[in-house]
């Protein structure tokens, strides 16, 4: 796993951070941030869900700015206590397209703290969200 101090610099120490939206929401696992300055888009069934060069990389996974992802595309799924339990105030979303619907593929912290303050109102994909 490469990971990026504050600057974008990539680390010379590598560690795992044991981290995925749904099994923990711990400040420790939200140690690296990076920008990325090259277009990247998030795509489910063939469609574009996001889209933008203003990514940000954090515990491993690519959040995209609200104002470059289809809000259109995303569901609010109901908030389980896993949820409840998150730190940063976690709000899944369901992604939905023809009729078809990857539950909780989607997420946003809508009150982090400060080791997430960075992707605040942000949206991280997962599941069958092809990022790249």
């Amino acid at each position: 796993m490469v990971i990026y101090n504050a600057m974008g610099q990539q680390d010379l120490i590598a560690t795992e951070i044991p981290y995925a939206p749904m099994v923990t929401c711990s400040d420790d696992a939200m140690r690296q941030r990076h920008t990325q300055e090259q277009a990247m888009q998030a795509t489910w069934n063939g469609h574009v869900i996001a889209d933008s060069a203003e990514i940000r990389e954090v515990g491993g996974y690519t959040y995209f700015p609200r104002s470059s992802v289809r809000m259109d595309l995303l569901r609010a799924a109901a908030r389980d206590a896993s949820d409840l339990n998150c730190p940063h105030g976690v709000r899944f979303y369901d992604v939905a397209a023809d009729d078809q619907i990857n539950p909780r593929a989607a997420w946003s912290y809508e009150a982090p703290r400060a080791t997430m303050q960075q992707v605040d109102q942000w949206i991280g994909f997962w599941k069958d969200v092809v990022v790249k």
